[in-house]
């Protein structure tokens, strides 16, 4: 009974009552969810069904999905079958599948740990593979594993010994925002020439592209970072996995553009004194982790950038990540130079652990969300933007900038800062 309930959750459910704006609401939603899911559960799974915004509903799906509970089952069953909007009840029925398939990821999983425990490598590549193909199935996408599988790592040739690198992540949305980065980029790329780029992830939003002809490519790429004149070598990230088509359609693009480079879902080329390690965060199977240790392990470059679209750390919306902690730092630890990420739309910079440096570079023209700084925070600030990293045999920079080109903050060296 709502009187029963605890008085901040009360004042939490009124504030999500009263807020009009449906983006802000969303927030608010979110954050009654993580706070006091339990005791606000029956709000939230009424709210799912009922409230008026797709926008909304469609969140909350994404926050109740990961709670096995009957009821939130129920409903999203409803959903699948009635919601008034289209998009929405697709996206309950992939969230709906995503959650039955699970159990038998586990499975797999299990059999994967039982082959590491007794040392039958053949077995557990065997299985890390399909593991990979499990990771695309649960999530309901078309994704080949010809696709999945990175080519032998690639050379991108510079003009000198020295790389000029822009990164940013969290973009593809046709906003202002958007258009006023790749803006930003040209004008600087005009002063001093750039060697190439690579993307954060969420290259196309809300739900990534339909196919290689989808209207989206000439809007939110081609219009605005082909001009440049310099490769992007992108990542995915989890907007780019929501339509069936959009990991395969953005990998085959590859072949179609001036400028767009993605010739797997992960892979690693040279430039320079650096080798890129560009990873597929949203679906880590164990084919890619295991294809990571073994690559970066042999790697003889002198800097080792790895980039992906999931934070380590971050003093975001959604902070350090266990699982990211567990899959991906174990085996760049005391190896890699740099982590890049974007997902949380701020930009920050955190205190290096174990050798890595790491940077969220979530303002490449999403909408931003507020940062509060963390302990581990160096740089914790909410604006449109990008990073330039820049290196050559002896040293290594990278620099914030906002769409200004303005510097917020510079940072830099040779050694690992422990």
């Amino acid at each position: 009974m709502p009187g029963s309930l605890p008085p901040e959750v009360l004042e939490q459910m009124a504030a999500v009552r009263s807020e009009k704006n449906d983006k802000a609401r969303l927030d608010l939603v979110r954050a009654l969810a993580q706070k006091n899911y339990p005791a606000a559960l029956p709000f939230l799974i009424d709210l799912m069904e009922h409230d008026a915004s797709p926008i909304v509903r469609q969140g909350l799906i994404d926050r109740l999905v990961r709670i096995d509970s009957p009821d939130v089952t129920a409903a999203l069953r409803h959903m699948a079958a009635q919601d008034p909007d289209a998009e929405t009840s697709v996206h309950a029925l992939s969230r709906l599948y995503q959650a039955q398939n699970a159990p038998l990821r586990r499975l797999l999983t299990q059999r994967l740990q039982t082959a590491k425990s007794n040392g039958d490598d053949a077995g557990y590549h065997t299985l890390a593979l399909e593991d990979d193909r499990w990771t695309a199935l649960e999530r309901g996408n078309m994704l080949p594993a010809f696709l999945q599988t990175a080519p032998p790592a690639f050379e991108v040739k510079t003009a000198g010994p020295k790389i000029r690198v822009v990164a940013f992540g969290d973009f593809g949305d046709g906003s202002t925002g958007q258009a006023s980065v790749a803006r930003a980029i040209a004008r600087l790329h005009s002063r001093k020439p750039l060697s190439f780029g690579i993307t954060l992830g969420d290259n196309f939003y809300g739900h990534g592209v339909t196919s290689l002809a989808d209207p989206l490519w000439r809007k939110r790429w081609e219009d605005l970072y082909t001009p440049i004149g310099i490769p992007f070598y992108a990542s995915l990230g989890n907007h780019d996995w929501s339509y069936p088509d959009s990991p395969a359609a953005e990998i085959l693009y590859t072949a179609k553009s001036k400028s767009w480079r993605m010739p797997a879902s992960y892979y690693t080329y040279t430039a320079g004194p650096a080798q890129f390690f560009a990873l597929d965060t949203t679906a880590l199977g164990a084919a890619q982790l295991e294809w990571l240790q073994r690559e970066i392990s042999k790697s003889r470059a002198r800097w080792k950038i790895v980039y992906g679209h999931h934070p380590i750390y971050s003093a975001g919306r959604y902070h350090d990540s266990p699982r990211m902690n567990e899959k991906v730092f174990s085996i760049i630890r005391n190896r890699a130079t740099i982590y890049f990420a974007g997902h949380d739309h701020d930009m920050q910079a955190l205190t290096p652990v174990g050798g890595v440096h790491f940077f969220v570079v979530g303002g490449g023209g999403a909408s931003l969300r507020p940062v509060q700084a963390s302990p581990h925070s160096i740089l914790a600030k909410s604006f449109h933007g990008f990073v330039i990293l820049e290196a050559d045999d002896t040293r290594w920079s990278v620099t914030f900038y906002d769409t200004g080109l303005n510097v917020a903050y510079r940072t830099g060296g040779p050694e690992p800062a422990e």
